[in-house]
Order: structure tokens, then C-alpha cells, then sequence
């Protein structure tokens, strides 16, 4: 019973086998990369497709819609609850919108963008002002 578990020291026949990288060889941590390389690798997402934050915006509130609208007048109850299973995912999926226009990330500066976000911040209980605080 013993050997039942403990695991077999001998590698498989045709098994891949890891060889460690010289840093953890030694002993040392790799080395991250430096500030000039990170800015480097992230310069593509510092600019905003404006088109595709509203696509992203527009969208996840026509599906909200949509569910609400499937929970309300679905005659059968597992239909309710899927829609609104789909619903509270989609509401976690609008929070992370309303995130990045928080941050600045999304729709900077479009004041459309500022009163619908505002009042889905106002609905799930993280309105702009407490969210700046």
C-alpha cells in the first residue's frame, strides 16, 4: 500500500523531460524586463479604438436587454432562470466596462458614454463619485 503512493522516480519511456532554464539552475530569479522593454511591449494598447469600445458598450447593453426581457416573459421557469443566469453575467461583463471608463481606459472623453455609464454605476451601487473617492 505503500508504494501506492508514492510516485516512481523513473521517467517514462518517451516522455518529454524538462530541462531548467541556467537562472534556476543557480539558483536566481529570473530577471523581469526592464521599464524601457514593458513600455515597449505595451505601446500598441496605449491608443483607443473608440469605434470598438462603443461596439463593446452598445452591445453588452443590448444583450442585458435582451435577457431581461427573455427572464421576463419566458413562459417556462428554466428559461427564466437561464436568462437570468445569462443576465447576471452579462451585468459582470458591463462592470468591467464601466471599469475601464472609471480608469480612463474607455470612451475618455464622450459625455454619452459619462451619463449612461453614471446611471449603471448608480444600479449597481458604485456610483462615479464614490468610485473617484
Amino acid at each position: 500500500m505503500a508504494n501506492a503512493l508514492t510516485l516512481d522516480s523513473a521517467p517514462l519511456e518517451g516522455a518529454p523531460t524538462a530541462t531548467p532554464s541556467p537562472a534556476a539552475a543557480s539558483g536566481a530569479a529570473p530577471s523581469p524586463r526592464d521599464e524601457k522593454a514593458l513600455l515597449q511591449a505595451t505601446r500598441e494598447f496605449i491608443v483607443e479604438n473608440k469605434l470598438e469600445s462603443w461596439r463593446h458598450l452598445v452591445t453588452v447593453i443590448a444583450l442585458i436587454a435582451a435577457a431581461v426581457y427573455v427572464a421576463a416573459v419566458a413562459p417556462a421557469w428554466p428559461v427564466r432562470l437561464a436568462a437570468a443566469v445569462l443576465n447576471g453575467l452579462l451585468i459582470v461583463r458591463m462592470f468591467i466596462v464601466y471599469h475601464d471608463f472609471m480608469h480612463g481606459a474607455l470612451l475618455r472623453d464622450s459625455a454619452l458614454a459619462r451619463a449612461i455609464l453614471a446611471v449603471y454605476g448608480v444600479l449597481v451601487l458604485a456610483p462615479p463619485r464614490i468610485w473617484k473617492e
